[in-house]
């Protein structure tokens, strides 16, 4: 059994620490731990990183700002993550343009450590590889011990000059928020209670079985009504249309048609709708006030289907129905709300508000 601590003050050169030792405690302060590699991380740059770190001028690239990162790119699995950082300005040059198809090169970070690989080097080197040119290029794959800093992004000559494009790998603290926005940076073992900040879909939340939106301003709308009250004939159906100002409206997920109050989903998924209208003083106890929940499907997108209602007595006063209800949309179904009564005689909508949130 062996136990790291670390930083002691050596009594007579005991501790004596080695590479790995100091490595393995590192581990426990950065995030990535998995079931296979309990000491290893995830590995990547330092976050806020500037994406121009590294800068061509034709095929000559440079470091021109200094970055830094840790890396977990050993077989062994308690070799735990390797800190480093580039300064200095190192630059390097990529192969010539090819004639007839575009190229993708990849910049990598080799780490050689002798104790843990016997290559009798024990240094990081930036190594460039070229890939194949392709009329649908590859990037070409990422070698042993090694961490991708970035691609090459090659035109064929006479298209334009190459480009270099930053890795979105990112660091994170132990429990801390992964950014990212590939879906090939979220954590492998993801556990309840891990949160993933999407530059695409917001804040992330992993609840056991999938990644949940959690962030407000990436997954939720809400709507109001601020006209002068919508008409609703007895025993007739009416669509609320939300056509005031929004409180906010970040989700991505829907367009929003104000004249005709209908929703079509963008994107699949689960979601909750928290909607409300206000009935105006009626002078009238007659009959029932109904909310409803409506969907056609984006192959008929006219023909609307009951999903959900909600139904009250009338009262002779000011009066707010309120529903919450959850659906499942596939991209291009449509949504809409609407009221009814059946009091005998035309009553008003005074108010409406409505909240939607993607839950899955």
């Amino acid at each position: 059994m062996a136990v790291a601590v670390y930083p002691l003050d050596a009594i007579s050169s005991v501790p004596l620490y080695t590479g790995r030792m100091l490595r393995d405690t590192l581990a426990a302060i950065l995030g990535g731990a998995t079931s296979t590699r309990p000491l290893g991380i995830r590995s990547g740059l330092r976050p806020n990183t500037p994406t121009d770190c590294i800068t061509m001028s034709g095929l000559n690239w440079t470091a021109v700002k200094s970055f830094a990162g840790a890396v977990d790119v050993q077989t062994a699995a308690e070799a735990g993550p390797y800190l480093f950082a580039i300064t200095g300005s190192p630059t390097g040059t990529i192969a010539a343009q090819d004639a007839t198809n575009p190229r993708k090169d990849i910049l990598t970070l080799l780490v050689s450590d002798n104790a843990e690989d016997s290559t009798g080097v024990a240094s990081g080197t930036l190594v460039y590889t070229q890939g194949v040119a392709s009329a649908t290029p590859a990037q070409p794959a990422t070698p042993a011990r090694s961490f991708l800093i970035g691609v090459f992004n090659v035109p064929k000559s006479g298209t334009g000059s190459p480009t270099f494009t930053l890795t979105t790998a990112v660091l994170s603290a132990a429990g801390g928020i992964v950014k990212t926005s590939s879906v090939s940076d979220y954590p492998a073992s993801p556990v309840v209670g891990d949160y993933v900040d999407d530059a695409s879909l917001g804040l992330l939340r992993w609840n056991g079985t999938t990644w949940v939106p959690q962030a407000p301003q990436s997954n939720r709308a809400e709507l109001k009504y601020t006209g002068a009250g919508i008409s609703c004939t007895s025993g007739a159906n009416v669509v609320v249309s939300y056509d005031g100002t929004d409180y906010y409206n970040n989700l991505s997920a829907f367009t929003y048609n104000r004249a005709t109050g209908t929703l079509v989903c963008t994107r699949a998924g689960t979601y909750e709708f928290d909607a409300d209208i206000v009935w105006a003083v009626t002078g009238s106890t007659t009959g029932i006030r109904q909310l409803g929940l409506y969907k056609a499907l984006a192959a008929t997108p006219t023909t609307f289907v009951l999903q959900s209602v909600l139904t009250l007595p009338a009262q002779n006063t000011i009066f707010k129905m309120n529903a919450k209800w959850k659906l499942t949309l596939a991209v291009g179904d449509v949504v809409e709300f609407q009221a009814a009564q059946n009091s005998g005689g035309a009553l008003n909508v005074a108010a409406a508000n409505l909240g939607v949130t993607q839950i899955v």
